[in-house]
């Protein structure tokens, strides 16, 4: 008998933790499933700028974390708003790293080419 109460009780246990988990997952809103660039390639003059624009889906998805890099910086920056400085001809990629409030992170890519 105290055996099965131990078991049951630990099942009950079980099913409490998971209920709360399942309760504050749904509390915090929706999982980021991607990010979106309309633009995958943009041909920018060397010395302008370009903004970096993105969607997410879903789109109610509290995004807490974004990163921007550039493959090579020398060809163009990119600030951490987004914000692309073209700097000599060539080619780069630059990445966007986009994450939620459940610690869920997609990337996405934009290769810029710099003309003259």
């Amino acid at each position: 008998l105290k055996r099965k109460m131990k078991m049951i009780l630990g099942i009950v246990y079980f099913v409490f933790l998971f209920g709360v988990y399942q309760y504050a997952c749904v509390a915090q809103g929706p999982v980021l499933s991607s990010v979106i660039i309309p633009d995958q390639y943009v041909t920018v003059k060397q010395g302008e700028t370009y903004q970096i624009h993105y969607k997410t889906d879903p789109q109610k998805v509290k995004v807490e974390y974004t990163h921007y890099s550039s493959q090579y910086a020398n060809v163009a920056s990119v600030d951490q708003n987004g914000l692309v400085t073209t700097i000599t001809p060539g080619k780069t990629r630059i990445t966007l790293t986009a994450g939620d409030n459940h610690h869920t992170y997609k990337k996405k890519y934009l290769t810029i080419h710099v003309i003259e």
